[in-house]
């Protein structure tokens, strides 16, 4: 009765008891293994029956019960290959997943940073073009484009200003950005050896703006890259309109303070100005002259050759004066055929010396109106602060005098 009982357990209790207690990883190994655990499970019991028990047809019992033992252990372990399949495939899947979430992800995350740069690019934009629609100066509008585009692009720009040239001459540099180490002789050298300079070539960026008589052209020293220099036009397009309504603007202002023939400064604006130098000199105690001209016998010309050759005559005699005056002062049609010009820092002889060049040159000069040829001359007085006066008014009323001392010295003459 022992041995059947003992049998019963090995083929029976015993391995419901192992699978039981047994952990994921040790039924790894038992399956990996199952084949030989089926042989001991199979022989041991059938072994020990066949010497122990007299009737062998429990042999047989033993067999059938282990075979189904084994039949239901194949069956566990097929179902746990489905399901490990079935959990491996639902991994591999969702790694799939998350890995395509992930560049979905940075891609929305590439789409969302593009977005906030485009937004912060037009949002300084459009402050930037609400700037330019409340100024008209063209200094304040470039300033305020200067400090957008700078925010934008923080330590590419080193300089942003605007030349006003005419033919291949710069004839205004107009800085937007503090000058720094680029002051305008530095600015006028690299923009004329531009052409030349291929390393400087490269980090100038130059855009016409506006054309009639003058170009003007905005000039950008940078340390852009290829992308950033196609925002940065983006910007100049965007606010073009702007500078271009300013710059008109600047030249209407122009034309209010010269006079439309002779392009001399007006009497009014030259009169503000000639006030704002004397606050100068006295403050940095310097000297300045006038010279008074009037053109000798002009009242002949007109009665000879009528208004228009007169007005063909003024205009040749102030681009005379003020070619010779050059950089040396400013120049004004004071009224009729009468001329005054500034001259500040130079001594009454060197003055006097220009005064001379102007009248030499004048009478020099062989004027030809369709066909006719016309001599002139023109006589000149001269006034110094702070030697001769220090009021502008009796400045210009002594240059006045002399001036008609001249006159009646037998004309073309300059009198100090």
């Amino acid at each position: 009765m022992i041995p059947a009982i003992l049998n019963l357990v090995l083929i029976n209790i015993l391995p419901f008891l192992v699978y039981v207690n047994i952990d994921i990883a040790r039924l790894k190994n038992i399956e990996r293994n199952r084949e030989i655990i089926y042989f001991l499970l199979l022989i041991i019991p059938v072994f020990l029956l066949f010497y122990l028990v007299k009737i062998k047809l429990l042999i047989l019992v033993t067999i059938f019960v282990t075979i189904a033992w084994i039949a239901v252990a194949e069956y566990y372990f097929v179902q746990i290959d489905k399901v490990t399949i079935a959990v491996s495939k639902s991994v591999d899947s969702l790694t799939e997943e998350v890995k395509i979430l992930q560049q979905l992800h940075g891609e929305v995350s590439l789409q969302n940073n593009n977005v906030s740069t485009e937004l912060i690019k037009y949002t300084n934009i459009f402050s930037l073009v609400q700037e330019i629609n409340q100024n008209i100066g063209i200094h304040k509008i470039g300033y305020e484009f200067y400090i957008k585009v700078s925010s934008y692009f923080p330590d590419k720009i080193k300089y942003i200003g605007l030349l006003v040239v005419k033919k291949k001459d710069i004839v205004e540099v107009i800085p937007f950005s503090p000058t720094g180490i680029f002051d305008e002789a530095k600015i006028r050298s690299l923009w004329l050896s531009e052409k030349k300079n291929t390393e400087v070539t490269n980090k100038i960026l130059e855009y016409k703006i506006y054309e009639n008589q003058y170009q003007y052209i905005l000039i950008i020293f940078h340390e852009f890259t290829r992308e950033e220099i196609s925002n940065f036009e983006f910007f100049i397009e965007e606010t073009k309109i702007g500078f271009v309504r300013s710059i008109l603007f600047k030249e209407v202002d122009e034309l209010s303070r010269t006079d439309g023939l002779t392009g001399l400064y007006l009497r009014r604006y030259f009169l503000a100005r000639l006030n704002e130098e004397i606050v100068r000199a006295v403050r940095y105690s310097q000297r300045f002259s006038l010279i008074m001209f009037d053109i000798d016998f002009f009242k002949k010309i007109n009665d000879t050759y009528g208004h228009i050759v007169g007005d063909f005559v003024l205009k040749e005699v102030a681009g005379i004066i003020k070619t010779t005056v050059g950089d040396q002062g400013l120049c004004s049609r004071w009224g009729g055929e009468e001329f005054l010009v500034f001259v500040p820092y130079q001594s009454k002889e060197q003055v006097y010396t220009l005064a001379e060049n102007i009248r030499k040159s004048i009478e020099q000069c062989e004027m030809n109106y369709e066909g006719h040829n016309i001599k002139i001359t023109i006589s000149g007085g001269i006034s110094s602060y702070p030697d001769d006066a220090k009021e502008i008014e009796k400045l210009i009323e002594l240059a006045d005098q002399r001036l008609y001392k001249s006159k009646q010295a037998g004309r073309n003459l300059v009198t100090i």
